[in-house]
C-alpha cells in the first residue's frame, strides 16, 4: 500500500467515528491549508444519497485516511462547515493554472497526492496526464493558480494512469 493518496480518490470514502464506532458519512470535501501546502480537513455528507449538510472535521482529528475509509476520534470532533471554506476545496482548486514565476504556463491542476502521514501536498497532478513532482517549499499556492520556480518545469513527468473503480466504491 502507497503513503501517498490522491485527494480525489477520498471523495466518497466512508467516515468512521473512532470513540462512537460508527459509520458518520461519506468524504464530500478535501480542504487545502494553501500556505502550509497541507490538508486543513475534509467534509462530509450523511444520509444515503448524501443530501444532508456538510460537516466539517479538522485534520487534527483525522486519525487515519485512505480511499476507501477516513476515521476521525469522534462525532464531537465534526463541526458547522466555515462559509469562507469553498474556496479552499480541492474542488475549487481544479483547473487552477500552473505557471513558472517567469510566465509561462506549466498546465491546469486535475488532483493533488498527499502524504498520509501528515496531509502535506506531495505531487501536483496536472492536465494532459502529467504530474509535477517538486518540493512544496518552492511552490506558491495562490488564490487562483500556483507558481513554480522558472528553472522546476523540468520536474514534470507522467502521472500513473488512474483506474476507473467507481462501481467498487460505490459498492
Amino acid at each position: 500500500m502507497s503513503s501517498k493518496e490522491r485527494g480525489s480518490r477520498l471523495y466518497g470514502a466512508m467516515v468512521i467515528a473512532l470513540a462512537e464506532g460508527l459509520r458518520i458519512g461519506r468524504v464530500y470535501e478535501v480542504y487545502i491549508d494553501k500556505p502550509a501546502k497541507r490538508i486543513m480537513g475534509i467534509s462530509y455528507k450523511t444520509g444515503i444519497w448524501g443530501t444532508e449538510k456538510e460537516t466539517y472535521v479538522g485534520f487534527a482529528d483525522v486519525h487515519k485516511f485512505s480511499r476507501d475509509v477516513v476515521i476521525i476520534a469522534g462525532r464531537d470532533a465534526a463541526k458547522t462547515l466555515p462559509g469562507d471554506m469553498i474556496r479552499n476545496g480541492l474542488r475549487a482548486m481544479r483547473g487552477y493554472k500552473v505557471t513558472t514565476h517567469a510566465g509561462k504556463n506549466i498546465g491546469e491542476v486535475t488532483d493533488l497526492v498527499f502524504n498520509r502521514a501528515d496531509g502535506t501536498i506531495a505531487e501536483i497532478l496536472l492536465s494532459e496526464n502529467r504530474k509535477l513532482h517538486i518540493d512544496m517549499a518552492e511552490v506558491v499556492i495562490g488564490p487562483d493558480l500556483i507558481m513554480i520556480p522558472a528553472d522546476r518545469e523540468s520536474s514534470l513527468g507522467h502521472a500513473d494512469a488512474e483506474p476507473n473503480d467507481f462501481v467498487n466504491r460505490l459498492f
